[in-house]
């Protein structure tokens, strides 16, 4: 008989948050998956070129040796707005990571994702490379 509540259990335990999420609607939902991506206004040389001129890029010690790229996470929500923005991989110097921070963080409204005619609020990664001349 132990064995029958010990199923029973986890049967319950692994429906009641299945249940749950049957709630959700796809503008509630952060997706991974889309349409049509978001897109930054004018497109993505046109983002290369905001940073250009946006970052303020720190001095860098000679000592200090960087990866090639950072990374950084974010959501574009049904409005454009970007929102949750975080380093996912720093460039091990928090200076830089703090100026490419401020610099995304003050971009202009991007052209929301698309799912199935609608705008969906999506989760994007950006990597950085890094290059010192």
């Amino acid at each position: 008989m132990r064995k029958a509540h010990t199923l029973l259990l986890l049967f319950i335990l692994f429906t009641l948050p299945c249940a749950a999420q049957n709630n959700l609607t796809m503008e509630d939902s952060v997706l991974l998956v889309y349409d049509v991506a978001p897109e930054y206004p004018g497109g993505t040389s046109a983002l290369f070129k905001f940073l250009q001129n946006e970052v303020q890029l720190p001095t860098i010690p000679d000592s200090i040796s960087l990866p090639q790229r950072m990374y950084f996470e974010f959501i574009i929500d049904t409005a454009g707005r970007l929102d949750s923005l975080r380093v996912i991989r720093s460039s091990g110097y928090p200076p830089l990571d703090k100026a490419y921070f401020e610099a995304i963080q003050n971009m202009p409204r991007w052209t929301p994702g698309i799912l199935a005619g609608k705008k969906v609020v999506v989760k994007m990664k950006m990597p950085v490379r890094i290059e010192f001349n």
